[in-house]
């Protein structure tokens, strides 16, 4: 994983025997790009929650997924959600039609975090464990275990970070609209119409 400003995140998933490259995505808050190496085929178009929905089964907005696998709230973003705090410790924040409900850990961090719509909850981010990564001569604490869940028990999405390099400047990523050039003779990849 690589993100850079915007958020702009890049995702590769690789092959667990041989390491070969599966599955790449990139995505911002307006594009996204899912390239499928073991089918040949890719999505580029807008990165709405139809568009997630249809291509995983699962809506993370790029904001959420970097809360996801950071175990942070980018500070902006909880106090352009009015932040607060409940008696009981839980962090609220509202966006929206959105309310995000944050339980932190003793060490201040979330050990759970849910997005509720309409009292209901629709997703909801469990860390098993943290690990203290070294970064630059200090300890960075991130989670080590995350598990995505909608309203079933089961997890929807299991994520694990061994290791943590932290970039040096701009990561020049390329943009989520433009191909990979091993990928420009793939073929698109067209949504299922609503």
């Amino acid at each position: 994983m690589r993100a850079g400003a915007g958020p702009t995140i890049g995702l590769e998933l690789r092959t667990r025997v041989t390491g070969s490259l599966a599955l790449e995505l990139r995505f911002d808050a307006e594009r996204l790009l899912v390239v499928d190496y073991l089918n040949g085929t890719y999505y580029r178009g807008p990165n709405n929650a139809d568009t997630r929905l249809s291509l995983f089964d699962l809506d993370l907005t790029p904001t959420e997924f970097i809360m996801a696998v950071t175990g942070r709230v980018p500070r902006d973003w909880y106090a352009q959600g009015n932040g607060m705090s409940l008696p009981d410790g839980t962090r609220v924040v509202r966006h929206g039609a959105e309310t995000y409900f944050f339980q932190l850990d003793d060490k201040g961090l979330p050990s759970q975090w849910e997005k509720r719509r309409d009292g209901l909850t629709v997703l909801r981010v469990r860390y098993r464990a943290y690990s203290d990564m070294p970064v630059n001569g200090d300890l960075l604490r991130l989670p080590r275990q995350i598990r995505v869940y909608l309203q079933e028990e089961t997890p929807r999405l299991v994520l694990g970070f061994a290791q943590f390099t932290p970039g040096d400047g701009d990561l020049a990523m390329p943009s989520p609209r433009s191909l990979p050039e091993s990928a420009r003779e793939f073929t698109p990849l067209e949504l299922p119409p609503d």
